[in-house]
């Protein structure tokens, strides 16, 4: 597993891309904003995005996830299912205090204990 730190976002959160050596096949964490060094790795290595996944619902940590998406049609947005009034809500994620009003629809709601096929 090769695993980079390719901060995002206003406020450079950290954002992982990790990727399995093996099957080419990568995740990306946490994407708070759109980060073009993050497509430019995928692209350089062919890398095979399945998972977006989301760590919580703070606007620091979604505002990168819609525009990944639509890179990375294929891949499948994860949360945490208690986090999803946050995604959808700009007050809630805070991301209106920027003045920028972000919602993110996660594909896939996991709770305590799920697993992801990676």
């Amino acid at each position: 597993m090769r695993i980079t730190n390719l901060p995002s976002g206003m406020l450079s959160v950290n954002t992982y891309l990790a990727v399995d050596e093996e099957t080419n096949k990568g995740i990306i964490v946490d994407p708070g904003g759109y980060n073009k060094a993050l497509t430019n790795a995928v692209a350089e290595n062919g890398t095979d995005i399945e998972y977006i996944i989301i760590t919580h619902g703070h606007s620091d940590h979604i505002c990168g996830v819609n525009e990944h998406k639509e890179e990375f049609p294929n891949a499948k947005v994860v949360a945490y299912k208690d986090e999803e009034p946050m995604l959808l809500s700009p007050d809630m994620n805070q991301s209106i205090a920027f003045g920028q009003p972000y919602t993110v629809k996660a594909d896939i709601l996991v709770s305590d204990g799920d697993e992801l096929d990676f």
